[in-house]
This record gives structure tokens, C-alpha cells and sequence, in this order.
């Protein structure tokens, strides 16, 4: 990941909200009088009860989550990471780091969707959203050093999480099975019901005009769309642009560059 990237995440965590119009959200009525009720403390736990029923509850439509994924050595080095289902490629990365104690969630059944809900804003925003869970520490600094090593963490594996890749591994994989299944029914027609037989012609050519459009997508990604990777198929190698970009931490592994983040 390129340190504009990294820089423009780190902004973006800092202050979300004054990169978008100003739009008035009025409080609805049975809430207000709620919160008047509750009084002018720090009331979180009560707070949450009265706003949760206006949060949905995963999973989210388009939006793949992949959770506790750790950053650090300690326990509370994790992050959850937010991503698009579908045309991943190479977004912004909105890395939010949360106040107070520094948890993901708060008391209660699905306590993750108030912070949820900023990571899937940053998703259906053409973001990648990644949460950090925060820990106290035992010296000053600790906290600051791990946000360090969470951003890090960004900048060496939040290429990983492209749902085009999902996407494409998934509906190769379910349809090679279909195909195979409804295969066998054509080979050994008499082994099956007439009713088998006629609906597994239909499905065997759609799954098959599928997955013919499907490989050709692939092969498109992996040459014109990319280029340098249909280099990296034919001679095994690849140039130190194309793995600066696409891999930041094998490169500075395998060159021993420490500037290029």
C-alpha cells in the first residue's frame, strides 16, 4: 500500500465526518425523551440499549467481514476488516481506531454494529474499513506503538482482502461441482429420472456459459488488466514495481528497502 493511501486512511479515521455534506439527522421523538430521562452523564451502556434497535445486524448485503485477525504479539492486537464483496481492487483503507476503552463493541447482543456501522458506510463509500481493538498497555507510548503496528499490518496485508478474488474462487469452485454433477446425469442417463435428465441439460450449458465468461474475466484481470502479472505466469518473475505494489512486504523482505511503505 502506498503511504498517500495510508496517510489519506489515517485522516479519514480522525475525521470522517468532515469530508462529508453536512446533513441534519433529527433524533426521533421516543428516543429524545429517552435521553432526557437517562440525564447528562456518560451513560453508555444505557445510551446503546435506547439506539440499538436502529442498527441492522450482520451479515450486511455486499459486504464480506473477516473478524479478530491479530496485528501484534498481545491477545488485544486485532483488527476486523471490512470489505466489499465484489470489486475489491484497490480502495482507500479507512482504519478506525475507537475512544474511550478502545473496544470494537459495546455491552450487549451484537455490541460490534455501532462500530460496524462506520466500517460498512466506509464499504458502501468505495472504503475498505478496518477496526482496531485498542489496549491500555503498561508504558505511555504502548497505545500509540500499536497503532503504528496496525497500520503496518494495513499496509502489508489488506491487498488480501479483494472480494473480486472471493468471488471468483467461489463461483469457479460451485460451478466445476454443478457442472460435474449434472455431467454424470448426461453420461448415465438411464441411471436417472426423466425429470433429472431434462432439468440437468439446462443447467449443465448455463452453468457452462457461466463459467466460460467467468475464465475469460480471469485471464482478462491477469494480463491487460494487471500488467506485469502475465509475466510473473510465463517466466517467474516480476519487476520491482509490480511487487512494490502488489506485495509491499515480501519486497522489502526479499530487497532489504525499508523506505518504500
Amino acid at each position: 500500500m502506498k503511504p498517500s493511501t495510508i496517510l489519506r486512511a489515517a485522516v479519514l479515521s480522525i475525521a470522517p465526518v468532515a469530508l462529508s455534506p453536512a446533513v441534519r439527522a433529527d433524533v426521533p421523538p421516543d428516543i429524545a425523551k429517552a435521553l432526557v430521562a437517562v440525564g447528562r452523564g456518560v451513560c453508555v451502556n444505557e445510551t446503546a440499549q435506547l439506539y440499538r434497535p436502529l442498527h441492522a445486524n450482520p451479515p450486511y448485503p455486499g459486504v464480506s467481514i473477516s473478524r479478530d485477525l491479530s496485528f501484534g504479539s498481545d491477545p488485544k492486537n486485532v483488527v476486523d476488516v471490512y470489505s466489499a464483496e465484489k470489486g475489491g481492487g484497490s480502495r482507500p483503507v479507512l482504519l478506525f481506531l475507537p475512544g474511550g476503552a478502545g473496544n470494537r463493541s459495546l455491552p450487549g447482543a451484537n455490541g460490534e454494529v455501532f462500530y460496524g456501522n462506520i466500517m460498512v458506510w466506509a464499504v458502501k463509500n468505495g472504503m475498505t474499513g478496518v477496526i482496531m481493538q485498542r489496549r491500555p498497555g503498561d508504558a505511555w507510548d504502548d497505545p500509540a506503538k500499536d497503532v503504528a503496528k496496525a497500520v503496518q499490518w494495513v499496509g502489508d496485508n489488506i491487498g488480501k482482502y479483494n472480494g473480486g478474488q472471493k468471488v471468483l474462487f467461489f463461483a469457479v469452485s460451485l460451478l466445476a461441482v454443478l457442472l460435474l454433477l449434472t455431467g454424470l446425469v448426461l453420461w448415465f442417463p438411464l441411471s436417472f429420472p426423466a425429470g433429472l435428465r431434462e432439468m440437468s441439460w439446462g443447467l449443465h450449458d448455463a452453468a457452462f456459459l457461466v463459467f466460460a465468461v467467468t475464465i475469460v474475466v480471469h485471464i482478462y484481470l491477469g494480463t491487460a488488466a494487471l500488467p506485469g502479472t502475465f509475466q510473473s505466469m510465463t517466466r517467474g518473475t516480476v519487476s520491482k514495481a509490480w511487487a512494490r505494489l502488489h506485495h509491499p512486504r515480501w519486497y522489502r523482505e526479499v530487497t532489504g528497502d525499508r523506505d518504500h511503505r
